[in-house]
This record gives C-alpha cells, structure tokens and sequence, in this order.
C-alpha cells in the first residue's frame, strides 16, 4: 500500500498555518530558551569567586585598613578556629573565609579541641585549657588568642547582666594580626597617688589589652621620671593635687614629645582652689578647668537630668568611629575646658566635645536652681579637647599630644544606664590618636541591633495602596489583554 506523501506534506503545512499552533510552538521556543539562559546563568555565577553582603551593617565587609594590613603581610599568619566538627559559628566562618580571600600568606585551619589537645595546650598561656570558639592567631614566635566572647562587644548593667552590643571579631583579628606580624606592645602607665581611677576598675583593660596594649603603674613620688618606653601616660579622676616634683616629671617627659591623657572630675578640691599644680601643667599646654558643673538646657542633648549631657560631637578624627556608626556619648557631671588667651604659638588645640549653645556653667554649686541664674557661665562649654604641638618635621619631630577632659565618670559605669559603648569608643579612638601608632587599628564594633521599620500613616496608606490596588488591578488587566489576544486568534 502506497502512502500518499504529498498529502501527508500537506496536512503538515496546513497544521503550522494554523495560527493557535504556530503561536503556541513560538511560546514552547521562547520557554526552552529562557530556561537555557537560567541555567547557563546560574553555572557561570556560581564559577565566580564573589558575593554581596546583604547586612544591614555590613557585618562580613571587611574594612580597608583589614585590607590593607592582610594584603600587605610579609610573615605568613596562621589562624586556628576551635570548633568541634559541625559546631562552627557562621558568622565567625564567614568572615574567617574573607580574610582568607585576601591574601596567600593567611591560612584558615580549623581545630577540633577534642583531636588536637597538644597545638591548644601550646598556645595556652594559662593552666585553662582554650574553650571551643576560640581563634588562635600566630606568626612566627608570637600568637594571641580570642576567647569565644572576644568576638562580641558584651556590657554589663549594674545589676550585672550581660548585654551583647556589637560583633567585635574583625577588630580583635585585625589586631591580634597587627601585633603577631610586629611584635610591638604599646606600654600604657597610668598615675597613681591622688586618689585616681583605675583602668582596671573602669572596665577598660580588657579592651586594651585586645588592642594590643600594655598597662602598668605609675608612681611619679617613687619613679625617678616617667619610664622611656612610655607610649603614653594616663591620669583618671585624680582627687588631690600633684607636687611639684610630680609637676616637672611630667613637664620633662610631655616637652619631649610624650603623649598624655587626664580626664578631670568636679571634686571638692578643684572647686576649693586646692588643685593649683594640675592647673599650672594644663595651663603650658593653653587650656585650664571652669570650676562648675555643665548644665543643659536643650532636651535633645540631655538624658533623664540635665547634668547627664549628650555632647555635639566635633570634627576630630577621634571622633570618626562614632559618627561612622551613629554611636551617642553620655557625660554625667562635666567640667568645662577652656582654651586661655595667652598660650604657646605651635599649639594646636581642637574640640572634641561641646555642649549646645543653649547650655551654662553653673559655678555656684550651693544653688540647684533648674534654670538659669545670674552667676552662670553662658555656653556652649568644651568637654574635651585634643591638643597638639605643631613642628617643622613632623616625621622627625612629632611632638606631643595631649587630651584633656572635664570628667572621667563616663568612661566606667554610669548610674541607671551602665557603661556606654560610645564613651568606651570614644577612648579607645582617643587613645589610638595620641599614641599615633604606625600600626594601629581602628575599627569600631558592629551593631547587632536590627530597628524596626518605621513608616509615617502616608507611607503605610501608600503601600497598602500598591499591595491591595494597584498590583491586583495590574494582574487582572494583563490578564483580560491576554484573553481578548487569544480569543481573537
């Protein structure tokens, strides 16, 4: 039996001539088409060694000065993290694999405590052994280790209960980094004998110690002068006056080219005129104490009293971790900073902290007047100020730098706020500032604060506009184009 292939030829043209089938072959095309594009997309995207941090505070971007240090490393660095198999933290990994994309001379090993007791107990300098979590940074002859909670910026209230504020990994490994390829320790010697707090007692000599700092004691009675590996002297709350053999010690050692820290508090012999030594080695430097109390008279730059300031923050780079990250200081019970009319030409003196032009100076301390009265200092007053002497050869010849503040009270606990991360920030930067440290690191936590989505009634009507509205109206006008097309085909 013959078959009749010109019909069968036939037939078939009469069935591509067909509209709704030549149509719906055009759409079977397109779909194999874009399902081929996705594909070949997908295989190409995931060839390529990148991804976008979507955070809302960056929390795995790496900063430039990570950068910068890691991609210049000579010494090959290790890092060992110390997670049991299949118990790695994804934040800590996920940054771990960032430094690792940055330079050759950074491994990343990961260490399970229970496999490898011997590399823990080789670099644990105490009888504990390191807990799980833990980072183990080395180079050479010298290692730090990262507790598991070193990697979090961890307050505590006066009731004593923990408060995570930030994720501090990038710069506790940038650091520990910067000291193991170095080797350098900066020595801090904080003064003691007129009644003083402690860094220790403040909360801070864990946070410098991170950093890379070294804190030691500073009799200037007993010490013949301030010791020559000083990178910077550190004088908190003291509450009675120095001698003059104390005065000259440290007169010798600033003139040199030292750097130094006081932070003053409103004591009764500041205000009975009993700390005059004090006064005289401030006033080489082009500044002095307002003897009285800072009071605000702006709400917004106030918290619960106004003797609890919120400063205006000046344009210091000291003060650029705090601005970056939208951190607020609170300063209870300052003095004020004044700059004198007569000082030295190569002084440099910039404000840190101010208080609003709406603030006074309340010099009589017997009256608790709320508001303004007679006797007050008007504002705005300086809280703190930075102080630099300006040389010919700033390579050769730095000179000193100096910061002088009217309280110390901020920098420990605060009453019904606890310790504040801004204020804590605010001298850690202070501190990198004055000892202008080649090799410092700068990098301030990161929130893990997430705020919630505030809108106005106008926004959400606007929205709920487009969701409930517009977009079903869309849909359902495509759809009646699409049906009106098709019926006609």
């Amino acid at each position: 039996m013959k078959t009749n292939t010109k019909l069968d030829l036939k037939n078939f043209t009469e069935i591509f001539s067909n509209k709704k089938v030549r149509y719906g072959g055009y759409a079977a095309v397109i779909i194999v088409v874009v399902l081929v594009a996705l594909v070949v997309i997908n295989i190409l995207v995931g060839e390529i060694p990148t991804s976008i941090d979507m955070t809302h505070n960056k929390l795995y971007t790496l900063s430039k000065e990570t950068k910068q240090i890691v991609e210049n490393l000579k010494e090959p660095v290790t890092i060992y993290a110390v997670y049991r198999t299949g118990q790695e933290n994804p934040q800590v990994t996920a940054v771990l694999k960032k430094y690792s994309e940055l330079s050759g001379k950074l491994k990343v090993d990961y260490v399970d405590p229970d496999t490898h007791p011997a590399l823990l107990a080789k670099y644990s300098k105490t009888k504990q052994s390191i807990s799980a979590g833990s980072l183990i940074i080395t180079s050479g002859n010298y290692d730090r280790v990262l507790g598991p909670y070193d990697l979090y910026d961890i307050s505590y209230t006066q009731q004593g209960q923990p408060q995570v504020l930030g994720f501090t990994m990038e710069q506790k490994v940038t650091s520990a980094i910067s000291y193991v390829t170095s080797g350098f320790t900066p020595e801090i010697y904080e003064i003691t004998g007129h009644g003083e707090n402690t860094l220790q007692s403040l909360g801070l000599t864990s946070s410098l110690e991170k950093n890379n700092y070294k804190v030691s004691k500073l009799d200037l009675l007993k010490d013949p002068a301030v010791p020559k590996n000083a990178s910077v002297v550190v004088d908190i709350s003291p509450k009675y006056d120095l001698n003059k053999s104390e005065e000259t010690k440290l007169l010798d050692y600033i003139n040199s080219g030292g750097r130094a820290m006081f932070f003053f508090d409103l004591t009764s012999t500041l205000m009975n005129d009993q700390m005059k030594t004090y006064e005289d080695l401030l006033s080489s430097y082009g500044v002095g104490l307002v003897r009285g109390i800072v009071l605000e008279g702006d709400q917004s730059h106030y918290a619960n009293s106004p003797n609890i300031l919120l400063p205006v923050l000046g344009s210091s780079t000291i003060l650029k971790p705090l601005t970056d990250n939208n951190l607020q200081m609170f300063i209870p019970n300052s003095l004020a900073i004044k700059e004198l009319l007569v000082k030295k030409r190569d002084i440099k003196i910039t404000p840190l902290l101010t208080s609003s032009k709406n603030s006074w100076v309340r010099t009589d301390l017997s009256n608790n007047s709320a508001n303004r009265i007679a006797s007050d200092l008007p504002g705005p007053a300086d809280l703190a100020v930075s102080i630099e002497q300006q040389t010919n050869d700033p390579k050769t010849n730095p000179g000193y730098r100096l910061v002088v503040a009217g309280d110390g009270q901020f920098l420990g606990q605060i009453s019904l706020l606890g310790q504040i991360k801004g204020n804590v920030e605010f001298f850690m930067s202070a501190m990198q500032w004055v000892t202008n440290r080649p090799n410092s690191v700068n990098i301030s936590s990161k929130s893990l604060f997430k705020l919630p989505l505030q809108m106005s009634n106008v926004l959400v009507y606007l929205f709920m506009a487009i969701v409930v509205i517009l977009i079903p109206a869309l849909i359902l006008g495509i759809g009646i184009a699409m049906w009106l097309r098709r019926r006609h085909l």
